[in-house]
């Protein structure tokens, strides 16, 4: 073949291998900015002083000297609060503590926040402001793993369970009456509004 007839054909060729990438990165870029536009609000997990830390019965004699803020006893093993120093002195003292680094966490399909750091923002449109004045529903979080004692203790404020939402939450419904029966309980970590942005597809927004 022509050497200008190569020539050509190359061209040709790298013209296209050009317009081939161009298309790839354009359709990269549109995949990401799909999936950007649909991510659901999550806020930067802030710097805590203390750890919320799992730890079998058999390893609670290695916290002699340790600060315990707080402990629920499971029976095998124990849900503990300690300063987050606390996690590197267990480790060298060779306990099988895990940290659950998702604790105060509630995962909703669109939303996933930590209680301790308070709620999403929301569309203004789409919260709730104030107490509701008729019975609504409510997420209860617990302050560990559930126990069937709590869920009596829920179930007897007259509030009733819809369901289950990670992380140790529940979904309930509850009129006025019953709220100040839920505050009093100790187990209780947090509770909050179901506001309707947590109801609704964020592809519906």
């Amino acid at each position: 073949m022509p050497y200008y007839l190569l020539m050509i054909l190359k061209n040709k060729i790298n013209r296209t291998c050009l317009a081939c990438w161009s298309i790839i990165v354009v359709l990269v870029m549109l995949a990401f900015s799909v999936v950007w536009a649909a991510a659901p609000f999550t806020p930067v997990e802030k710097p805590r002083e203390t750890a919320v830390v799992r730890i079998p019965t058999e390893d609670t004699h290695k916290l002699s000297g340790i600060d315990v803020i707080s402990r629920i006893d499971y029976g095998s093993f124990s849900i503990i609060e300690v300063p987050r120093v606390a996690v590197d002195t267990l480790k060298s003292r060779k306990a099988l503590a895990v940290e659950d680094k998702d604790h105060g966490v509630v995962g909703l399909r669109h939303y996933r926040f930590n209680t301790k750091d308070g709620e999403p923002s929301l569309p203004i449109d789409m919260k709730i402001n104030g107490t509701p004045g008729k019975s609504s529903l409510y997420l209860v979080q617990l302050k560990g793993p559930t126990k069937p004692e709590w869920i009596t203790g829920i179930e007897e404020t007259g509030a009733r369970i819809i369901s289950y939402i990670p992380e140790n939450t529940y979904l309930v419904w509850a009129d006025p009456a019953n709220l100040p029966q839920l505050d009093k309980r100790d187990f209780i970590q947090w509770k909050g509004i179901y506001h309707p942005a947590y109801k609704i597809s964020k592809e519906l927004e």
